[in-house]
């Protein structure tokens, strides 16, 4: 399950798009609220945009019938503004369970494959319940309820823990000693480093682990999926990377050299 949710920043282009169009090119502001609901997960639009979605199927109405719509069109645009502050809030919590998700999984593939679940007789039954667990948090998320997924994820997390010390499974999983992060319109890798390490300094900790994701450190983009070690750095580790980051000084795009 990989839904995407890209978020635009909605409001600042609906300012945007209020002014006088200056090119054939400009965006009306009804046109960026279409847009935007776009491409937001359907279930969360179905869920946080009641009004908006109404005065847009009014506005369609009147439109079909030949009558002026821009009444329903600004009144969808005020709807709009009001609403995405409650998608906005829930859009992050989306974020990272639907990436814990399938971190799960995956986790849930490797103990599944390996010798040591094979010859376990209590596997099978932990699976079975993991499963469950998922499928419970699918749907959730398909709800548009992060939180409720949360604790169905947390709940098989735990049991795949338990099940990995009782195996002694050694398999590289992205579960034990790292994270994913889901890049966000804005964020940089010193943005990142600062909320996940609370130290900028280490951003090109996040470089080394991804670098067939990112050719140049200076140039993320919104969706990618980055690796992030949580556990277990190494302290020389982190003393390289605070040193490559100091001495490399402000961020600029790299020459390519």
């Amino acid at each position: 399950m990989r839904n995407n949710f890209f978020i635009v920043s909605a409001l600042a282009l609906l300012l945007s798009a209020c002014g006088a169009k200056s090119g054939t090119n400009s965006q009306s502001p009804i046109e960026v609220v279409r847009e935007s609901l776009s491409l937001r997960n359907q279930a969360c639009v179905d869920k946080v945009y009641p009004e908006t979605k109404l005065k847009l199927a009014q506005a369609d109405k009147l439109a079909k019938e030949g009558k002026d719509a821009s009444v329903a069109e600004n009144s969808a645009v005020e709807s709009f503004k009001k609403e995405d502050i409650q998608y906005n809030k829930i859009a992050d919590p989306m974020n990272i369970e639907t990436a814990r998700y399938d971190e799960i999984i995956s986790i849930k593939k490797s103990i599944d494959s390996s010798p040591e679940a094979k010859k376990s007789k209590r596997w099978p039954k932990v699976s079975a319940e993991v499963d469950k667990l998922l499928l419970s948090a699918k749907t959730s998320l398909d709800n548009c309820d992060p939180y409720s997924a949360r604790k169905s994820l947390d709940n098989a997390n735990k049991l795949l823990d338990d099940m990995k010390g009782e195996l002694g499974f050694n398999g590289k999983t992205s579960g034990g000693s790292t994270s994913v992060y889901i890049v966000k319109k804005g964020d940089s890798l010193w943005k990142i480093a600062g909320k996940q390490y609370s130290n900028s300094y280490m951003w090109p900790l996040i470089f080394w682990t991804n670098e067939s994701k990112i050719k140049d450190p200076d140039l993320i983009f919104p969706k990618q999926r980055f690796e992030i070690q949580t556990t277990n750095i190494d302290k020389s580790n982190i003393d390289k990377a605070v040193k490559e980051a100091q001495d490399r000084g402000p961020w600029s795009l790299y020459d390519n050299k």
